[in-house]
């Protein structure tokens, strides 16, 4: 009786391993004529799924996105608005993808620029322009959240 328990498992348990060694492409069996010659997916949705989304988006807007930005300019007087101003106009020049921003914190005047999700991206841009600018900083900030163009 041992014996024949023995050998059912055994036969079981090679037909499980060498089930697992063969495999099929099912494309060139033709099973699936479609996916071959190509074909075409409707997906249909209720409109209250679309709503359910467009409300969630419209959340989201309204809290801050934490982040970083690279702040290139910061300095007090009465010439710091005109050189906030130009450097910022010279960064945008430069850099016509980034975002710059013009921050009044009195008495400062600052500049900062970029959005970046993590710290690493705002390091990595701060070294790409280390030698364009005097003294550049990774601050934390709110950033606006990125494009879905």
């Amino acid at each position: 009786m041992r014996k024949l328990i023995f050998l059912i498992i055994s036969i079981l348990i090679s037909n499980i391993i060498f089930a697992q060694q063969t495999t099929t492409n099912l494309l060139e069996t033709g099973i699936f004529p479609l996916a071959v010659s190509g074909g075409k997916v409707t997906i249909t949705q209720d409109q209250r799924l679309q709503t359910i989304i467009n409300n969630h988006i419209a959340a989201n807007k309204q809290r801050p996105l934490n982040g970083y930005r690279v702040q290139i300019y910061f300095g007090s007087g009465a010439k710091a608005k005109v050189q906030a101003e130009s450097i910022k106009k010279n960064f945008l020049t430069d850099f016509p993808e980034m975002e710059a921003y013009l921050e009044y914190d009195a008495p400062y005047f600052k500049v900062n620029v970029g959005n970046f999700r993590t710290k690493a991206d705002a390091e990595r841009f701060k070294n790409t322009v280390e030698l364009d600018y005097e003294k550049l900083f990774v601050i934390e900030a709110e950033i606006e959240y990125p494009s879905l163009d």
